[in-house]
């Protein structure tokens, strides 16, 4: 069985990382031997935890493989993640932020069978809030349609790919990475608007993996308070790093 590649973006907060692994790993990535975690550490937040960092990711995977950054870029973290990625054998890819928690069990494989039967589905999201009782729901701002299996997809892509706990398919980060700038936030970037990316956005579907009534799957609020606490803000365009406050 191939493994199946984990892309962490995060700063400096090993307890806040600790209670995602826990979540995720309880609900979700079950088979420790299974995944394959790439981590991205940007210099926010007490830069002698760092080693707890790795404790905590060792704890929860078998293979770990990091990147301590210079300085904080959000672009740079998502680029580096992706591109090792590409160098395996996995053909799909978890990717999680470091501040998220899952609220019950997720059958991966019934995930993977989904992406597989449907060619140009690039990915399944993870819903942050609960589903309304609909199948044919706006969610995220757009229309979807519901398939019986146990997922939507948006009617209109154009801006539907999100970095929220979500699963890839390979090829379509492969597709991405020639693409991706530096300078503009990845989520951002991923969006038919802009020209250079409308023939490969538009090219494929974007998932969302729930039923009609499903109450809220996971949820990314944790890391707000330690933000707020260390005096952090999202920087403006679009948001590439955090900042300090009255900088």
């Amino acid at each position: 069985m191939d493994k199946i590649d984990i892309t962490t973006t995060s700063v400096i907060r090993p307890e806040i990382l600790d209670g995602t692994f826990e979540s995720f790993t309880k609900y979700l990535f079950k088979q420790k031997s299974r995944y394959r975690l790439f981590i991205n550490i940007d210099p926010l937040g007490d830069k002698n935890k760092i080693p707890d960092m790795i404790d905590v990711c060792n704890k929860y995977f078998n293979e770990v493989h990091y990147n301590i950054a210079t300085f904080p870029s959000f672009p740079k973290a998502v680029l580096w993640l992706w591109k090792q990625t590409s160098k395996t054998n996995s053909k799909f890819i978890a990717h999680i932020e470091d501040d998220w928690i899952i609220y019950r069990d997720v059958n991966i494989d019934h995930m993977i069978n989904i992406l597989n039967k449907y060619k140009d589905l690039a990915c399944l999201r993870l819903y942050k809030f609960d589903i309304p009782k609909s199948n044919h729901p706006k969610l995220f701002g757009k229309w979807y349609q519901y398939h019986k299996e146990g997922f939507y997809i948006a009617k209109d892509g154009s801006d539907q790919f999100g970095l929220n706990p979500v699963l890839i398919k390979k090829e379509f980060i492969n597709e991405a990475l020639p693409l991706l700038r530096k300078d503009i936030n990845p989520e951002k970037q991923m969006r038919a608007a802009h020209p250079w990316m409308y023939d490969f956005i538009m090219k494929w579907k974007y998932g969302i993996y729930g039923e009609p009534g499903d109450k809220i799957l996971v949820w990314g609020k944790r890391g707000k308070y330690w933000r707020e606490q260390m005096g952090y803000k999202k920087g403006k365009m679009g948001f590439t790093s955090w900042v300090k406050k009255g900088e």
